[in-house]
């Protein structure tokens, strides 16, 4: 992948709450730890122990994630705010998902950033007639008499991105693209084959992505999950996961940087100024 021009070029922007917040732990961290030498001495070392096994865990045989790239952050939503902050700048565009997350929006906007959406389809063969009810779920809306108003029949196997209206969605300021697999509200698990085309989109437009990975242990029978730093060899990844959401242990979450061609190196520096 080839470096941004410099038109191109991201920056950081403001913080938001979140952002604010964790510094300001961050803060009065370092003021008990000044206080007490000893103490400094076990965070610094429990803290370098915590991102090397957070490194082993996100390795593979595809990919070795050094320490060094990796950072704990208070919760997914901070870790995604970290990503979005450092990546854009007001005024640019980030791409999201459509069905997806709302908080993505509402941190971006919070930075005067702005959000187009892309959409998730579904695939052919998957339409509501031709979808076996093994693989459905059917939700209902009902008014106040129990008068069915609507009912939306959602295959689990379906709800890819619409590469086509990806690609449309990106211009010469946006910023970044966030994919989110495993897909909330959707249940979608992205194959390999389909996270390979959605980097190839990325490559052809310059584009670093922020993969909110956090539901990667809750995968349907027969599916399995591939992490999207771990395929990629071009494209800058920021993967976003944790154990809020497979251990029920709140706010303990990481970003993962996986950047082969160190297209970004002041990218990390950016993040850690939050």
């Amino acid at each position: 992948m080839k470096k941004p021009t410099p038109d191109k070029k991201n920056n950081h922007g403001t913080s938001t709450g979140v952002s604010v917040i964790s510094w300001l732990v961050s803060k009065r961290i370092v003021q008990d730890c000044s206080k007490n030498p000893q103490l400094w001495s076990s965070c610094i070392r429990r803290y370098i122990e915590a991102r090397e096994a957070v490194a082993r865990y996100s390795s593979s045989v595809d990919v070795t994630v050094d320490p060094k790239d990796v950072l704990l952050c208070s919760g997914c939503s901070g870790a995604l705010d970290l990503c979005i902050t450092a990546l854009a700048n007001p005024g640019q565009n980030i791409l999201v998902p459509r069905p997806g997350f709302s908080i993505y929006r509402t941190l971006a906007e919070g930075l005067g950033i702005k959000v187009k959406s892309y959409n998730l389809k579904i695939e052919e063969g998957y339409g509501a007639i031709q979808c076996n009810l093994d693989h459905l779920f059917v939700s209902q809306i009902e008014d106040g008499y129990g008068a069915i108003l609507a009912t939306w029949i959602i295959p689990r196997e379906a709800w890819m991105i619409d590469l086509d209206h990806l690609e449309e969605q990106c211009d010469e300021k946006t910023a970044a693209i966030i994919i989110n697999n495993p897909s909330n509200p959707c249940g979608s698990v992205f194959n390999r084959e389909h996270l390979f085309d959605i980097l190839e989109v990325a490559r052809r437009n310059f584009l670093p992505i922020i993969a909110d990975e956090i539901y990667e242990h809750m995968v349907y029978p027969g599916k399995e999950f591939h992490s999207l730093g771990s395929l990629s060899l071009e494209v800058p990844v920021l993967s976003c996961s944790g154990l809020t959401k497979r251990l029920v242990f709140n706010s303990f979450n990481v970003i993962t940087d996986h950047d082969r061609q160190e297209v970004s190196p002041q990218l990390w520096g950016l993040i850690l100024l939050f």
